[in-house]
This record gives C-alpha cells, sequence and structure tokens, in this order.
C-alpha cells in the first residue's frame, strides 16, 4: 500500500473565491509530465451555470468526469466558483485527491512524493494529521 499524505492549503488571492484553486488543479496536472489522465467530480457545490450542472449530475452519480480545460476555467474563481469541491485526477499509476473544503481550505491527498511536491508550491499549508 502507498503511504499518502493530505495537506491543507489556506493560501489565498483576490478572486471571489478566495482561494487558488485554478493553481492547485494546474500543478497537479503539470506534475503528470505529460502522462494521460482522467479528472472525476464527486462532490460539487458553488455559484455558477456549470457547478449547478454539476450538482445536478451527482444527484444520480457518485462521480462524473470532467475535461480538464473546463474544470480550470471554473476553478479559476471568476465567473463561478466553489464552496465546496472534491476530485480526483486518476493516472496510469497515480490517484491524486484534491478540492476545496467549505470555502476555507484547499486539501490535496496523494502518494507522499507527490503531495508534498505540490503543497511546496504554497505557503500557508499544514499537514492533516
Amino acid at each position: 500500500m502507498v503511504n499518502t499524505i493530505w495537506y491543507w492549503i489556506r493560501d489565498t488571492d483576490k478572486t471571489p473565491q478566495h482561494l487558488p484553486l485554478q493553481k492547485l488543479l494546474r500543478a497537479i496536472v503539470g506534475k503528470l509530465n505529460g502522462q494521460s489522465f482522467e479528472l472525476n467530480i464527486s462532490r460539487s457545490c458553488g455559484y455558477g451555470m456549470q457547478i449547478r450542472e454539476w450538482d445536478l449530475q451527482l444527484e444520480s452519480n457518485d462521480k462524473i468526469p470532467v475535461m480538464f480545460d473546463i474544470l480550470d476555467k471554473v476553478c479559476s474563481g471568476e465567473s463561478e466558483w466553489f464552496y465546496f469541491l472534491e476530485a480526483e485526477c486518476v493516472s496510469k499509476n497515480l490517484i491524486v485527491y484534491f478540492g476545496l473544503h467549505d470555502s476555507s481550505a484547499l486539501y490535496i491527498d496523494a502518494p507522499e512524493e507527490f503531495s508534498t511536491s505540490i503543497a511546496r508550491l504554497f505557503i500557508d499549508v499544514t499537514e492533516q494529521i
């Protein structure tokens, strides 16, 4: 079994979302170095038409696949923004869980080396114990 580490990230930005979710998403995908991956959402709550559409889809599905470019745009937190997001990025040898919790913090839960390398890109980070 792979040892995973969960980090809370409380950095802020000037978007209505107040948290750099797009930076987290791009860091995760960038770290995959061109590997193919799938993105899935298992919880979505927030403001905006796309987020509302995902909310409705999740009423009858445990998780839904999403395209990177669409999730990336929504994660910018400008015209739509999340209050909650639970997502996963799945590649051939890796599953990374990430999201936004209750408009208060971002999180990443992944194998130790991967998770730690992403957490280092942020300032206000604590390890979940």
